[in-house]
């Protein structure tokens, strides 16, 4: 028995990564924080535009997003609230989520990646999966509503999937332009200054 199975292993090749099991992974933590480089590529620069931060969420639904360097900016959404500061110019601006439709949209697409769920995904995207390196999958993601395909042609994002966080999130607009996120330095489930996601 063993030995047949060890020659189907053999003959088949590797099983391609589960939707399901991958997702679940990303659900598994209670708080993750890393550091991330942006390079955006426009065609209205010779050379990307660079830009490094920091990436922090404790589900449900609180999440940090911050650039540190070369301008500072800070998204924080906490449930249904939601800010955008600029220490730099000593500016802030709060949101509600439940009378701003528009930044709601924008919103529940970056959660779709902090809550990763199934349904959420088949229902918005057209999804192919496949395994990008040893312990990486990779999800190419397509809108299917017109308006989202508008803004964004696909999303490719990259999961860790030894340890369940995300490692790389491309954005390709459909004139070409493009953001390329890559998150390094995770730390898994320690704990996080409660003021850091308060908008």
């Amino acid at each position: 028995m063993n030995a047949a199975l060890l020659l189907i292993g053999l003959l088949c090749p590797t099983a391609e990564p589960d939707l399901s099991a991958v997702l679940k992974k990303l659900q598994a933590h209670q708080t993750v924080q890393a550091t991330m480089v942006q390079l955006k590529t426009n065609k209205a620069f010779k050379q990307p535009q660079r830009s490094e931060g920091r990436f922090i969420v404790a589900p449900p639904r609180k999440l940090r997003w911050e650039y540190l360097k070369p301008f500072r900016t800070a998204l924080v959404l906490n449930g249904d609230k939601v800010s955008m500061s600029y220490p730099d110019l000593n500016r802030k601006q709060t949101f509600d989520l439940n009378r701003d439709p528009s930044m709601k949209a924008v919103l529940e697409t970056i959660l779709f990646f902090l809550e990763a769920k199934p349904e959420l995904v088949s229902e918005r995207f057209s999804v192919t999966l496949a395994t990008a390196e040893a312990d990486v999958a990779r999800l190419t993601l397509i809108p299917k509503a017109e308006k989202a395909r508008q803004l964004l042609a696909r999303i490719v994002v990259d999961v860790d999937t030894k340890q369940g966080v995300l490692a790389r999130i491309q954005l390709i607009e459909p004139d070409g332009d493009s953001s390329d996120i890559r998150f390094s330095d995770h730390r898994i489930n320690e704990a996080v200054d409660e003021a850091l996601l308060l908008p």
